[in-house]
């Protein structure tokens, strides 16, 4: 049954500056027709960086717990194949969120001055009677999370002690 199974897409896998990189690869190549012209050369080149592209914009983490199996897996979603192993649990122990501060610091080229930016997000976890956390999902709003956390809840009360 569709909703025996909980499927949470996560994190992107790639940085949002990998991406940008791939989008200027692929658009330079784009450019490049209008310059010189169609040649076989230029439309692999294409087909290359669009396929790269892609794969940087689509490929992210995810979890998806199967409640009828009383399994979970940590997979990785690529071109839309996930890839990972089905792990077996007995049960869930509880479904808790923690405030996570992570501090960033640059340096700028000019001033030689650092800076450091404190981002503060929330992170839901769900532990195993094993003693197992695993990464359910972020926020930087914690209603928000919590309302996505009472749902994923809601699916998982037939192993949830």
């Amino acid at each position: 049954m569709k909703d025996q199974i909980l499927d949470i897409k996560q994190e992107y896998y790639f940085p949002f500056n990998f991406k940008i990189f791939g989008l200027i690869l692929m658009l330079g190549t784009v450019l490049s027709f209008t310059i010189g012209g169609i040649s076989i050369v230029k439309l692999i080149l294409l087909a290359i960086f669009t396929l790269l592209t892609l794969v940087l914009f689509t490929t992210r983490y995810g979890l998806l717990v199967d409640v009828e199996k009383s399994a979970y897996m940590v997979y990785t979603l690529f071109l839309g194949s996930k890839k990972g192993k089905l792990i077996k649990i007995n049960s869930i122990e509880k479904l808790f969120i923690n405030e996570v501060t992570s501090t960033k610091s640059v340096v700028r080229y000019t001033t030689g001055v650092p800076r450091k930016f404190k981002n503060q997000e929330y992170k839901a976890f769900m532990k195993l009677d094993n003693g197992i956390k695993i990464h359910l999902d972020t926020d930087r709003s914690r209603e928000k999370l919590q309302e996505r956390v009472d749902q994923y809840a809601l699916v998982l009360r037939p192993v949830l002690q």
